[in-house]
């Protein structure tokens, strides 16, 4: 715990237990099923990736679930295989969303990585339940109906002039 200067030694121990703190010693100790945060020197769309981990070679690459691109839902049902040495590509491979959020980093653009604790983060997420304002959503409700309808049943629109009369001797 020495090696994480300016941060509270009880947050520490708390969030890491008796986890390394070091960057250099975490590279080598990242294993399958950890729950990871960093920033990416290299990013395209998320510079802090929050990651569950499938693959790690040690100062080449990792590879992972980045849940930053994923609904609540989701992350909670994959924060039951966090911290499980089982947990691979194979375990989401059914779930298109969870595949699109899978994700490749070079270890060389790792920076300020954190290894967190999936069962108090996962404890944590059973205790909030989204809310929903009943108004809001009766008002989508609503909207949905009107959209349909007009779909169904679309305006007729008001005619401009009268028919003009059959010309004599045609039917």
């Amino acid at each position: 715990m020495a090696n994480a200067p300016n941060i509270n030694p009880r947050l520490t121990e708390l969030m890491f237990g008796d986890r390394p703190t070091d960057p250099m010693e975490i590279l080598g100790w990242i294993i399958r099923g950890d729950l990871i945060s960093f920033s990416y020197a290299f990013w395209k769309n998320d510079p802090r990736p929050l990651v569950i981990v499938t693959d790690s070679w040690p100062g080449d690459r990792i590879r992972g679930v980045n849940v930053n691109y994923l609904t609540f839902p989701e992350i909670r049902v994959l924060l039951q295989h966090c911290n499980s040495s089982g947990f691979s590509y194979r375990t989401f491979m059914n779930n298109y969303r969870v595949v699109d959020s899978f994700r490749s980093y070079l270890w060389g653009g790792i920076r300020e990585i954190r290894k967190l604790d999936c069962k108090f983060i996962a404890k944590v997420m059973s205790m909030i339940s989204p809310a929903y304002d009943p108004a809001e959503i009766e008002a989508i409700r609503q909207e949905i109906h009107e959209q349909v309808s007009r779909i169904i049943n679309p305006p007729v629109p008001a005619p401009n002039e009268p028919p003009a009369p059959a010309p004599e001797g045609e039917i």
